[in-house]
């Protein structure tokens, strides 16, 4: 029956009262457990509107993180909620957490192939996969440790480790008997996984900071003695003859021609915030170096000025000498480092003038793509240009080009595929002249450039529908159309992914050309779901869809190559950490060429499935060639384009789609002759994985039978004959989790639609959590519910719980560095990062404070920087008092509320309200800090650095204090404001002589100012008022929330000028109460600003200056010519 509760919920739901009604839901769930397996809908969708209803109020996340906190516990290890969770993580990038999220989720459920890929992608924006091959290249860390071991005096030297990564170079310092190491990471994650590795050695000596290097190290840490290792480095230039290189970013000669631009120069886009790409060039073997190596540049590490030098702006002329008859494709750059006068290293592609030794494969080379094919002669001297801009070496071009993504390229310079649809297109054309005229038809080409489009357009068709990813490659495809005569009113481009199915409208097509393949060798879900919708709701009857078939051929390999790339071993390292590293390893490996990949065959290829017509999970059986591990299982495709057409395989030299692997880990130990079962599974989005199972065995007849009672409709009896299933065979939960949950679920929508049936379904879902316990689905969703809300102070608390239990939670990672940046303003770094600004403060806290008499009351503390400088000064007491809520406490009270509230207790918010007293107590000294007197031995130094700054549960009728003030009220709990000010009388004048008000006095300014820049930016143009038609409009942007201005650093614009003198707007006197007062009531000031030349005021701006003694100001006032050095700050 329906208990009271949920009534009461419902009722409550329906007038809006959330919180009242998720309140009545746990006490349902409380006192009847067996609610919640049949209200969990009911219960999620008034979790959710709680949540955005005290999303929309202000200081209400710890009541937020509250609900989230106790919804879990009345759904403990639901696995709904858990991955949504997880999705909200992947989708704000918070990658650590994901990681152990969905680790935990494909521990508990491996077909979860969607979590798989974003677990991956995770990976990889944690760990660089450049790392496991730089770390695996013995080369590279002998000659590092040599070095080290050379350079380091034991016991004397201090290591600074900038960019640590997994922390080798600090384990290498201590095994030099460094005096001590300090190792610098940017990423959270990788301080972790140092931590981890420096914990498991037991060694406490290495310190390791987690912040960006350029922001974190003062002037003064580095020594003036200091070495850097490498000691110096050189760039090295060369041309190079390798048209498989070329082809790959540059458009080929004879596709031109086809396209008809034969002088057009088509390039790929570089990679973002790159200007070159990566290659291994001895990976390949038709590539020549055809000139002379030239010397870039060089840098001498050790120097400062140097260092500086080269991360200005620089140019450079070179000239290449060829040593032969031939061509240059490609312009490939190398260094060389020097780490000590005895030790080199370089990752030069001539291995034939490279010492072994030095020789590293860490690295791979660079190639710069922009270089126009030159035919050159023996001696020919070939000049070039190179530009060096922040540390970043790009080549120079002079010549008109086009750039594009390197996908239509790769796919454009694909010859045998390109021949292979210009053969396809007359019969096309033959077969749908059978159905419709050729000029009557619509086709739609989603391929990375629609060439079948454009052979279709050239024969008459009436219209094109095809897909470009970027402007680039839209005005591209255009400007192709445009050459070879086709009316653009004609052609329809749709760019990037974001279009709607209402696009199409009533629109029907006759042929529909889409690979639906990536250039890297995945999927791309998101254009094999629009094309699954278009082929039922577009595709006109008797129309073409291609390529008419698409399989994926698979491989057991092994490859040193991809175990290097892929994983760290430890013998390659000299230490024990590929346990904690190869965490990050992915399970999937992708953008791979297998013409220049070694590997070993260990089968014979096998179809796979049936790309366009896959199942959910089925079993493929291989066997093996000989006795080995396989680490690998390599994966290709093969197009048909028409039928009765020859298969094209993306297994070859210059296909436009590589190939890629599934990573097995650890490796299966196969042997020759066996028969092995790979099991399949694919994603309703096309998306699918591979892995290997020993001893797997066929379909069982309990599953069979589920089937057939499923196929009936008969959900209860099926249910029962997947449980029996799995009893018997436990190993079948692993592949048919997906088929057993669709029965579930469609048991559950029946038992719903029938009377009573509440505890049936009651049994369902206990027995279906017995066979597959731990699901992680109902986490996830309110793991959702939480990122969509943003709920960030309760986000943390949940997930930190979150990631303690699934390490693979990186979207909870994402979204929780998002609710710091919500808690912790970001403008608080820069503000304390300004070293005017602190030495101001400083030197004044130094002057105005008596050491050992005066007591500080710090207002709106921050992070306590002003209570230790006051400390330093040696105040003799310290207060520092903040306006905002403390996340933590916030949860405390909330806490204390719901368990330690007795029954009919009240709680009164809004009457609640925080007083202040000034006291001393020798018990609160004894019981919150460390005292070297009372204990004898010189201690306090290391263990205060752990003392509270603020004491909770004191009980004030029992402790002793002296009172040095009388209460004051301190603020309205409920209503607090950011920061504010408390007058304090004290009652000793030799006890509490001041209350130091610093700044002691501030003032404001104002002026005009022209600057086009700033008011555009805030207000609408005269031209486009009149391109409108509003010339006479006044449009002005909306001011942000709860400001009355924007913030702007009017420094960095170049081109603003101060037209008037500045006028005081007001000033304020701190010291003085009735003053502070008086500006927060509402107050008028009129001004008049005086030009001090000709010209337009476009904006007013106001700066302030504070006295912070009479001695030492500070301003942010703009006009850096009037303004002494010392007084200026940039917080």
């Amino acid at each position: 029956m329906e208990y009271l509760e949920i009534n009461e919920a419902r009722r409550l739901t329906a007038q809006g009262e959330y919180r009242d009604a998720f309140k009545s839901y746990l006490t349902a769930i409380e006192k009847h457990p067996t609610v919640k397996i049949y209200k969990e809908y009911e219960f999620r969708v008034v979790l959710a509107k709680l949540m955005e209803a005290l999303f929309k109020m202000p200081r209400h996340s710890f009541e937020m993180m509250y609900c989230v906190r106790y919804a879990l516990r009345a759904f403990p290890d639901n696995i709904v909620l858990m991955t949504d969770i997880g999705d909200i993580f992947y989708s704000y990038g918070m990658h650590a957490e994901d990681l152990i999220h969905y680790e935990k989720a494909l521990n508990l459920d491996s077909s979860l192939v969607n979590v798989e890929i974003k677990m991956n992608e995770s990976k990889k924006m944690i760990f660089d996969r450049g790392l496991f091959r730089l770390y695996n290249d013995k080369t590279r860390n002998a000659a590092y440790g040599s070095a080290m071991y050379m350079e380091i005096k034991p016991q004397y030297d201090r290591i600074l480790d900038m960019d640590g990564g997994i922390g080798l170079s600090a384990l290498i310092a201590r095994g030099c008997k460094a005096q001590s190491t300090v190792s610098f990471n940017s990423s959270p994650a990788l301080t972790q996984l140092v931590q981890s590795i420096v914990l498991e050695r037991q060694d406490d000596s290495i310190t390791l900071v987690d912040h960006p290097i350029r922001d974190f190290i003062p002037s003064g840490i580095i020594a003036r003695d200091a070495r850097a290792l490498p000691h110096k480095g050189e760039y090295y230039v060369a041309g190079a003859e390798c048209k498989r290189i070329a082809n790959k970013y540059r458009l080929h000669e004879t596709v031109k021609k086809i396209l008809n631009i034969p002088n057009s120069k088509v390039l790929c886009m570089l990679p973002e915030q790159k200007t070159f790409y990566k290659e291994d060039l001895n990976m390949y073997d038709d590539i020549k170096i055809m000139t002379d190596e030239h010397l870039v540049f060089d840098i001498n590490f050790d120097r400062y000025d140097h260092v500086v030098a080269k991360n200005r702006k620089s140019y450079y002329d070179i000239n290449l000498i060829a040593k032969e008859d031939g061509e240059i494709d490609v312009t490939v750059g190398w260094f060389k480092l020097y780490l000590t006068k005895y030790i080199e290293l370089t990752n030069d592609p001539r291995t034939a003038t490279v010492p072994c030794e030095s020789r590293t494969k860490g690295w791979s080379q660079a190639v710069f793509p922009d270089f126009v094919p030159t035919k050159v002669n023996i001696n020919q001297s070939t000049p070039i240009k190179f530009v060096l801009k922040e540390g970043k070496i790009a080549f120079q071009t002079e010549f008109s080009k086009q750039r594009i993504s390197i996908s239509p390229i790769r796919f454009l310079n694909d010859t045998v595929f390109m021949n292979a649809i210009i053969r396809c297109v007359p019969a096309a054309c033959a077969y749908l002249q059978q159905i419709v005229d050729i000029t009557d038809t619509d086709i739609i080409d989603f391929s990375p450039f629609p060439m079948f489009g454009l052979q279709m357009m050239l024969r008459g068709a009436r219209s094109l529908l095809c897909h470009a990813w970027s402007l680039e490659d839209q005005n591209f495809i255009q400007s192709v159309f445009k050459a070879n005569d086709v009316p653009l009113d004609k052609i329809t481009v749709l760019c990037g992914d974001c279009w709607q199915q209402e696009f199409y409208k009533d629109q029907v097509y006759h042929v529909i050309f889409s690979t639906e393949l990536l250039v890297r060798g995945d999927i791309d879900a998101h254009m094999w779901q629009t094309i699954q919708n278009l082929r039922i709701s577009r595709l006109a009857p008797g129309g073409l869809l291609l390529p008419t078939g698409i399989t994926v051929i698979l491989q057991l390999a092994t490859s040193d190559w991809l175990d290097i790339n892929n994983k760290l071993l430890d013998d390659n390292i000299g230490f024990k950490m590929a346990s904690h590293v190869n965490k990050y390893r992915k399970t999937q490996a992708l953008e791979l060429d297998l013409s220049v990949i070694k590997y070993e065959e260990l089968s014979n290829p096998v179809l796979l499935s049936d790309y366009c017509n896959s199942n959910r999970s089925h079993i493929v059986s291989v066997t093996p060639l000989n006795d080995a591990e396989c680490s690998a299982i390599l994966c290709w495709y093969k197009l048909k384009l028409f039928e009765h057409d020859a298969e094209i395989s993306t297994k070859r030299e210059g296909c436009f789609i590589d190939t890629f692997a599934h990573l097995l880990n650890p490796p299966v130990p196969i042997f020759k002759g066996d028969d092995l079962n790979l099991i399949v599974v694919t994603e309703s989005n096309g998306c699918s994985k591979c892995y290997l199972h020993n001893n797997f065995q066929m379909e069982y007849l309990e599953i069979n039978e589920a089937r057939r009672l499923t196929a009936q409709g008969e959900y209860r009896d099926a249910f029962k004959s997947y449980l029996t299933a799995i009893e018997k065979h436990p190993t079948v939960k692993i592949y048919k989790e997906y088929e057993f949950r669709v029965v579930l679920a469609k048991l559950m929508e029946a038992l719903f639609k029938m009377p009573r049936h509440s505890f049936e379904m009651m049994y369902c879902v206990r027995y279906a959590l017995r066979a597959f316990p731990d699901n992680i689905v109902l986490m996830t969703d309110i793991g959702d519910i939480f990122y969509s809300y943003g709920m960030h102070a309760e986000d943390l608390i949940h997930y930190e719980k979150a990631l303690n239990l699934d390490s693979s939670l990186v979207n909870v990672e994402i979204k929780m560095n998002e609710s710091k940046k919500m808690i912790f303003d970001r403008g608080l770094f820069r503000l304390y990062n300004d070293k005017t600004r602190n030495a101001a403060y400083g030197s004044a806290m130094y002057m105005e404070i008596k050491p050992q008499y005066d007591r500080i009351l710090d207002m709106d503390g921050g992070i306590g920087l002003s209570a230790l400088i006051a400390r330093g000064c040696k105040a003799q007491s310290t207060l520092l008092v903040r306006g905002d809520i403390d996340a933590h406490m916030w949860q405390t009270i909330q806490n204390l509320r719901i368990s330690r509230l007795a029954p009919g207790g009240l709680l009164l918010p809004t009457g609640i309200t925080v007083t202040l007293q000034l006291a001393t107590s020798d018990w609160l000294d004894i019981n919150n800090k460390l005292l070297d007197d009372n204990i004898g031995f010189k201690m306090a130094s290391h263990v205060n650095k752990y003392r509270p700054t603020q004491a909770l549960e004191l009980d004030l009728s029992v402790i002793k204090y002296e009172e040095l003030s009388n209460p004051v009220l301190l603020s309205d709990y409920c209503n607090l404001n950011r920061s504010h000010i408390v007058s304090v009388t004290p009652l000793k004048d030799a006890e509490c002589s001041a209350i130091l008000a610093l700044p002691y006095k501030g003032e404001y300014y104002v002026a005009g100012a022209k600057s086009k820049r700033f008011a555009n930016k805030y207000r609408l143009h005269e031209t486009v008022k009149k391109i409108l038609k509003i010339p006479n409009s006044k449009v002005h942007c909306i001011l942000p929330e709860q400001k009355t201005f924007y913030k702007e650093d009017l420094n960095m614009y170049d081109d603003i000028k101060i037209m008037t003198d500045e006028q005081l707007v007001f000033d304020i006197n701190f010291d003085r109460y009735d003053d502070v007062v008086a500006k927060n009531r509402k107050s008028y000031y009129d001004i008049n600003l005086i030009a001090k030349e000709d010209g337009e005021i476009d904006v007013i701006v106001g700066w302030f200056k504070l006295y912070l003694t009479k001695y030492i100001e500070l301003t942010n006032d703009p006009r850096t010519a009037t303004v002494p050095c010392e007084s200026r700050t940039n917080g």
